[in-house]
């Protein structure tokens, strides 16, 4: 009877899973485009679970040209499923200045004995750190995982998304992010088609530009939109 009872436990936890991040999908990921993180500290995850005496901080973003978080938790079915695609993309594109951070949970009942005990069986190897309250605020009070964010070196999220990844969709994200800034149509390079884009968009002309679009068109990265960006994507232009 116990035995039974665990499964039937162990079937509900995956059920509850499932329904969290098929409820959700990507709902709500626009949402936290365009804001900066701030108040991490959140510590690193040592053998069997514990938290080590190194920090991961709000600054730490600033070493790489992005950086992909993913929010776990060691209960998540999809989150074991989708793990493995991120250690390859870490494995592919972590030679071009792409960081990933996991961030492991204990939301939907997963314990960090767990989360350690699977990072080692994945062969895991990029870094992985407890949730703190700063990663919990940022979150709010919807805790579906899994979910990813891709962040700049300025700790801005430029790309999210809620529920399970697969490769092709998480490389997608990545070469997204690594578009130069002044890149409005996220085509992967900066042309006259993004100054003119800019400049109807500034006119109040401009077709619908994208979350992500308006992120690249802070081309000279002062926090704001306006026609001195204009410039600055010209002058990239002019020079290639």
């Amino acid at each position: 009877m116990k035995a039974k009872a665990a499964k039937r436990i162990a079937a509900l936890a995956a059920l509850v899973c499932f329904a969290l991040v098929s409820a959700v999908g990507t709902a709500g990921s626009e949402a936290l485009i365009g804001q900066s993180i701030t108040g991490i500290h959140a510590p690193y995850m040592a053998e069997g679970g514990l938290p080590s005496d190194e920090y991961f901080t709000e600054a730490d973003f600033a070493q790489n040209a992005i950086t992909v978080v993913n929010f776990w938790d060691s209960g998540c079915m999809n989150c074991r499923i989708e793990m493995p695609y991120f250690q390859q993309a870490y494995e592919a594109y972590s030679p071009r200045g792409v960081g990933f951070l996991g961030v492991t949970t204990r939301w939907i009942g997963g314990s960090f004995e767990m989360a350690w005990q699977l990072l080692g069986d994945m062969g895991i190897t990029y870094p992985v750190v407890i949730v703190d309250e700063g990663f919990t605020a940022l979150m709010e009070a919807d805790h579906g995982v899994p979910y990813t964010l891709i962040v700049s070196s300025e700790g801005v999220i430029l790309d999210a998304h809620r529920g399970r990844l697969e490769y092709e969709e998480l490389e997608d994200m990545i070469l997204a992010a690594l578009c130069p800034p002044g890149d409005i149509d996220c085509n992967g390079q900066v042309t006259m088609a993004d100054v003119s884009l800019l400049a109807m968009h500034l006119n109040g002309e401009a077709p619908t530009i994208s979350s992500r679009g308006m992120v690249n068109a802070d081309a000279n990265l002062d926090g704001a939109v306006d026609i001195r960006d204009i410039a600055a994507i010209y002058a990239v232009t002019s020079l290639s």
